[in-house]
């Protein structure tokens, strides 16, 4: 209710960039089109917003490309494939992605032709990650900047960490004086909302996640766990160019029955490992 989650974790998953999703995408849901944070429209990626975490200028995210010089977003294969003459009035399937486009599924200006020209939100989204066992995936957001739900909360109650004006912050990037996604404004929640807020998101823990137990169980595992200070130097183009050393750590094997076969206590969310 007050505080709009529902807008972009929807659905049985929690996200609106879920599986259940694929069905609509594959009917050309993959962009919509839709007033952004500054009452203006602009094309964007489904299940994908800037939420004014960071500036865009720090990580592009979606507004990227892949090393092939593609971009990663949809909106924009779209204009491209527009600008290439690749796609018909309302409905294309083109591209590195082969995406449908179906205009007609659009909230603003329905079975408008897409431009090449059109304004795009994109730069400085991220997908919406699912709620579901929220409470032992911290730290959260796409740079770890808050440690714990309730600090999210707070962000959100905040209307974000995006400095200036509706009609331009730090949010922008290039052309666009802001990317901001429209459901992101401060939402004056009070106290008791934010911790009932806080309880929900812990009441979406599944007690076979916390345990590892089946289906949940695991063979053992080697993640990627940041790189220690040393650095190592490599001649690339006749230039030393500085690579960070991975640093792995090894997550042993845990049976269907969990952890508690294995005398080991639940998994701990990150934030407990701060205490």
């Amino acid at each position: 209710n007050n505080a709009g989650c529902i807008f972009c974790h929807r659905g049985p998953e929690f996200t609106g960039a879920a599986t259940t999703l694929k069905t609509l995408r594959d009917l050309g849901a993959n962009i919509e089109h839709m007033n952004m944070g500054d009452g203006t429209v602009a094309l964007y990626d489904s299940g994908s917003y800037n939420i004014g975490v960071r500036s865009p200028g720090e990580d592009i995210g979606l507004g990227g490309a892949d090393p092939f010089g593609n971009p990663l977003s949809f909106s924009r294969e779209a204009k491209d494939a527009v600008a290439a003459g690749l796609a018909d009035v309302n409905m294309f399937a083109t591209g590195p992605d082969q995406i449908n486009v179906f205009t007609c599924s659009f909230e603003i200006a329905p079975c408008f032709p897409v431009s090449n020209n059109e304004r795009d939100a994109v730069d400085g989204s991220f997908k919406v990650p699912s709620l579901r066992n929220v409470e032992l995936t911290g730290p959260y957001f796409h740079n770890g900047g808050q440690s714990t739900l309730e600090q999210v909360v707070e962000f959100y109650n905040r209307g974000g960490d995006g400095r200036g004006t509706d009609l331009a912050n730090t949010t922008g990037f290039g052309i666009n004086p802001t990317n901001r996604a429209p459901a992101i404004m401060p939402l004056n929640l009070t106290a008791i909302e934010k911790a009932n807020l806080v309880a929900f998101l812990k009441a979406l823990t599944d007690e076979r996640v916390r345990w590892e137990k089946a289906p949940f169980d695991h063979p053992s595992l080697t993640v990627p766990n940041g790189h220690p200070f040393t650095e190592t130097y490599v001649l690339k183009n006749n230039l030393n160019v500085i690579y960070a050393l991975d640093y792995n750590l090894a997550i042993p094997a845990v049976g269907s029955a969990g952890r508690a076969a294995k005398g080991l206590g639940p998994l701990q969310p990150f934030d407990a490992g701060l205490q």
